[in-house]
């Protein structure tokens, strides 16, 4: 009987670790260049970053204008 309480913890465990990981969480960095731009960056750990892009981001008075940065990782 404990040994099959034990087997049903065990993966009960690995599979709430696995959905852990397969859910991915998501963080940002900025970083301002010498000329102004912004560069921003959007990082993700879902599928090992398929969802990571960066922007580069000019600001004029209240307004500011974002462009993709292709090919940036």
């Amino acid at each position: 009987m404990k040994k099959a309480i034990l087997k049903v913890g065990v993966v009960g465990l690995l599979l709430a670790s696995l959905a852990g990981a397969g859910a991915g969480c998501a963080y940002g960095a900025m970083a301002i260049a010498q000329d102004g731009t912004v560069f921003v960056a959007r990082n993700d750990s879902f599928l090992f970053g398929a969802l990571r892009k960066m922007f580069a981001c000019k600001p004029n008075a209240a307004e500011m204008t974002c462009q993709e940065v292709k090919g940036a990782p």
